[in-house]
């Protein structure tokens, strides 16, 4: 008997490894690579003035959104535009994020481990394996009856409007949003920044994009 112990002990410490070791290669593999990809909405109400002299100011003037006032600056001088405090043309802009999360999936058991005190201060222990389970799935069959775990990327916008001072007219509206893959939001909705300034005056409609 206790020849009998010693070997079902060890089938089972086997089997405990073996599951283990498995499931530490999984969760250690590698995630697959994303693209930054986004969409790009634009409406041009009122055509442009043909002089290219704009104020940019932000709706929130948050760190964040005053780094990317200078970069939505930088980009409209390399365009040819000249930033003028008071000028007639406003171009307001500001973000907005919605954070991603994470489900993890339900599965059914394959391995259960049993331990209960014995005579003599001898402990018994037993080991189930979940060979076929048509509710939650079993060794056969891993995925039957499983939730699949699930994830959503947080995801930014930017949106940007063009007015004008002397009555008041919205000129031009845009919006980009893109998923958030790596990196932080703020690298994102930068490099959001050059597409939507070089299409100012252009109406745009569902342009997808990619961030690289």
């Amino acid at each position: 008997m206790l020849a009998e112990y010693y070997f079902l002990k060890g089938c089972l410490m086997k089997i405990v490894t073996v599951l283990i070791v498995g499931l530490t290669i999984g969760l250690t593999q590698p995630s697959p690579a994303y693209a930054d990809d986004g969409m790009l909405n634009a409406l041009s109400l009122i055509p442009l003035p043909a002089k290219k002299v704009i104020q940019v100011q932000a709706l929130d003037d948050s760190d964040d959104n005053l780094a990317l006032l200078a970069e939505i600056e930088k980009r409209l001088l390399q365009n040819g535009y000249e930033l003028v405090k008071k000028a007639d043309i406003i171009l307001s802009f500001e973000t907005s994020d919605q954070i991603g999360g994470w489900n993890s999936a339900s599965k059914g058991h394959v391995l259960s481990l049993e331990a209960s005190g014995g005579r003599g201060g001898g402990e018994n222990h037993k080991a189930r394996v979940n060979v076929y389970d048509s509710s939650t799935g079993g060794l056969l069959n891993p995925n039957q009856g499983a939730q699949k775990a699930t994830s959503t990327s947080s995801q930014y916008r930017l949106e940007v409007s063009v007015e004008s001072r002397t009555n008041g007219k919205t000129l031009w509206r845009a919006w980009s949003v893109a998923d958030l893959q790596s990196g932080e939001g703020l690298t994102l909705t930068k490099k959001m920044v050059p597409l939507l300034i070089d299409n100012l005056g252009k109406t745009v409609r569902s342009q997808a994009f990619s961030i690289e």
